[in-house]
């Protein structure tokens, strides 16, 4: 199939997410395509940079995609939960590492004093 056939019905950003999609696409009977799947399986970090995972299905079956996601309704944190984790991680990362070691000490010199077993001070 040419690509120029295919229409991009939503991004994913996450593989298991981009699956689930899918997969529920494909149970439907419609073919989908997800774009830059494999890297990112490969190299997630760039997922957000490369714009997610595009789910791609043909033009004549559009209208049948977007029916079916439009009942759809994926769970994701809302705005105030998720700024409560990042708030609870910052606190742990605050109250768990200590910080770096800088500075710097110096030391007073003091002559050697050796002393014997029986107590006797070696000058």
């Amino acid at each position: 199939m040419k690509t120029s056939n295919l229409v991009t019905v939503g991004h994913a950003y996450s593989g298991s997410t981009a699956a689930q999609v899918k997969a529920m696409l494909e149970s439907s009977g419609i073919k989908v395509f997800a774009h830059p799947w494999y890297m990112q399986a490969l190299q997630w970090n760039l997922t957000h940079a490369l714009g997610g995972i595009e789910l791609q299905v043909p033009a004549s079956q559009v209208e049948l995609a977007e029916v079916i996601l439009a009942d759809v309704e994926m769970t994701s944190l809302s705005r105030s939960r998720l700024f409560l984790l990042l708030i609870g991680v910052i606190g742990v990362i605050w109250v768990a590492v200590p910080p770096p070691p800088s500075g710097f000490f110096a030391t007073v010199r003091r002559p050697a004093i050796a002393s014997t077993a029986a107590g006797e001070v070696i000058p």
